[in-house]
């Protein structure tokens, strides 16, 4: 070897060329070239670097990745989300699992800028959506019947899903420094802080798409009458990941019996025919906890593993969660958490959901508010899990970006504390 090292620096290039798997630990920076900034979710072609302190964790020069915008609302934004497609040399794609995470074929960075024209003070901490996702993560886990676990018992018998990594039943985030080199920089140049981002692909939820009875779907901006009109599951309010070939009878079921419910309250006597009802109660006091108002018409994940036209269970999982933690829309100095009410309001099911299950969800509430899952102590402890931006970096990104009142972190453990605080009082908890 020593004696021919041409021969190794081959044979690595060849593998680089072909490799479609990678697995690497979490990083801290990426280093992208591109010929400009993406301007489209098209994106421009780009090479790319991964890197965690100076060790480089992954190159990409294959001249076949592009770098571009990704999210509904990114174009208009002060910053923009980031994605970038991962090829080799022989243009095929490049899965990369960083860490526990699921792996991918796409690299999502999170950027949770403004919109000009919009007075919403957003989540220029960065870390809400990360924060609030662990903690959703730990009130699910903790679970005396079955302590630890995401997913019920049923999902983790099933042969082919079994091979897949645990599942987070959500995104995950992790902070990372983006620079960006242009043809016209003589170096890459800071780009911003950003959120690396898990992927929201169906091994998440521990879902296998070949099976006909495992649904994964998700609404986009629904109106009401998403959780009443099983009309709109044939249209694009409904986005459907599993299985491969939907039957929308199958969730249509569930619709009709939450519009029954609306019609006739004693209906939800029924529930243990349709619901998985502790995810469903789990996921009322999580929106609530974390005051997330836009988790009932557009960022749910409605799932089931047992789904067919006449029975199945159904569970509810929290997903994309940066307007949270008293960032509420057309709120310039944020939402008090006093005063910022019901997140579970915002579609009628889950309201009268909250009102017909009260006993149960006040007695699930105070049992994690006893356990400690929920409690200023919990939140402090993953806040600084995820609150790893140096404090220079998150000045450079403010001062090209813009920052608001409601960015620092001591604000985020002062909103939590006050939230609890109002939930105890609602829902009649003392230690």
């Amino acid at each position: 070897m020593g004696d021919n090292p041409t021969s190794v620096d081959k044979a690595i290039w060849g593998l680089r060329a072909s490799e479609t798997f990678l697995r690497l630990p979490l990083p801290d920076r990426f280093v992208i070239a591109a010929p400009s900034a993406p301007t489209d979710s098209d994106g421009v072609n780009c090479t790319f670097a991964i890197l965690a302190g100076d060790a480089v964790l992954y190159s990409n020069d294959s001249g076949k990745c592009t770098v571009g915008l990704q999210g509904q609302t990114s174009a208009g934004a002060s910053k923009k989300n980031l994605k970038i497609k991962v090829k080799n040399a022989n243009k095929d794609k490049v899965a990369i699992q960083f860490g526990a995470w699921a792996e991918s074929t796409s690299i999502t960075l999170k950027a949770y800028g403004s919109i000009p024209g919009n007075p919403t003070a957003f989540d220029r901490s960065m870390v809400r959506e990360a924060v609030s996702l662990e903690i959703w993560r730990q009130i699910r886990r903790d679970t005396p019947s079955d302590p630890g676990q995401l997913t019920p018992w049923y999902a983790r018998l099933n042969a082919t899903t079994t091979l897949f990594q645990s599942p987070l039943c959500s995104c995950d985030c992790w902070p990372v420094n983006v620079y960006l080199q242009t043809p016209s920089d003589p170096q890459p140049v800071f780009y911003g802080c950003y959120m690396l981002r898990s992927d929201n692909s169906n091994q998440t939820y521990l879902i296998d798409d070949q099976n006909p009875s495992h649904y994964l779907l998700q609404p986009q901006h629904g109106s009401d009458a998403i959780w009443t009109d099983k009309g709109q599951l044939n249209t694009s309010v409904w986005e459907f990941s599993s299985p491969a070939k939907p039957d929308t009878s199958v969730p249509g079921r569930l619709i009709d019996w939450f519009a029954s419910c609306l019609q006739d309250p004693g209906k939800w006597l029924l529930y243990r025919d349709y619901l998985n009802l502790a995810s469903w109660l789990d996921y009322i006091i999580h929106i609530e906890v974390v005051g997330s108002f836009d988790s009932t018409l557009n960022n749910v994940i409605l799932k089931s593993y047992t789904g067919t036209q006449t029975s199945g269970l159904w569970e509810i999982d929290s997903y994309d969660l940066d307007e949270s933690l008293g960032v509420k829309w057309n709120e310039p100095n944020g939402a008090a958490p006093g005063t910022t009410g019901w997140a579970s309001d915002g579609a009628t099911v889950f309201k009268q959901m909250r009102d017909q299950f009260q006993d149960q969800i006040r007695a699930r509430y105070a049992y994690l508010r006893r356990s400690g899952t929920l409690s200023g102590t919990t939140f402090r402890s993953v806040l600084q899990n995820y609150a790893r931006f140096r404090a220079d970096d998150l000045a450079a990104d403010w001062a090209l970006y813009g920052t608001n009142p409601i960015a620092s972190y001591p604000y985020l453990t002062h909103w939590y504390d006050g939230r609890l605080a109002w939930l105890d009082t609602q829902w009649g908890y003392s230690a």
